[in-house]
């Protein structure tokens, strides 16, 4: 699937066209997340990533949106509002990685602000495991800045490896969200733009 970023679609009537055409949107904010159900777009359909506030972690959980976890400062935080709000529902999540490795090849990783780092996931896994019925955890997702098809490879075999040890551990992941880092070249040439 892919999920429009509402960041750069913030038009009402772009958000709106793409709500009836059942397109899916990936929301950055309380405001966009707002925005986008306001413009009719059904909670299945939209995914919660960036960094996250308890406002928009809330609002989130309750309307039962797809919640890119990028720490585990949000991954408990959702655990505390959801007892805090009692919500029922299991809160789908995604486990958004950063700090990629590989031995069978030389890459630089940038490094990310955003993302829980690999060496970190057994925590969050630790934690999924003690929570099962709140937490429908579904996979990974990453963002990289990047044009790199190495890195992206890299992240990708990360990603697949801990898909491995997460159906050791009795999860049944079924995503990997690669958003992000394409560069769009929107003019033919150099001239059309000078």
């Amino acid at each position: 699937k892919v999920f429009f970023a509402h960041k750069c679609n913030q038009s009402d009537s772009l958000v709106r066209q793409l709500a009836v055409e059942e397109a899916n949107l990936d929301v950055s904010s309380a405001q966009e997340l707002r925005h986008a159900l306001g413009a009719g777009f059904d909670s299945s359909r939209i995914e919660a990533t960036g960094p996250k506030n308890l406002e928009f972690l809330g609002l989130a959980i309750m309307q039962g949106v797809i919640i890119a976890v990028d720490s585990l400062w949000e991954l408990n935080s959702i655990l505390s509002l959801r007892a805090a709000i009692k919500h029922k529902k299991p809160t789908r999540i995604l486990l958004r990685l950063s700090g990629f490795e590989a031995n069978h090849s030389k890459f630089l990783n940038k490094g990310s602000r955003a993302g829980i780092p690999i060496k970190e996931v057994t925590t969050a896994f630790d934690i999924l495991e003690a929570n099962r019925k709140a937490i429908d955890f579904m996979g990974f997702s990453f963002h990289l800045d990047t044009v790199s098809v190495l890195e992206r490879a890299v992240a990708m075999e990360n990603c697949m490896e801990l898909f491995e040890e997460a159906l050791s551990r009795d999860f049944e992941p079924r995503v990997i969200n690669i958003g992000g880092g394409y560069k769009v070249n929107y003019l033919e040439s150099e001239d059309q733009w000078n």
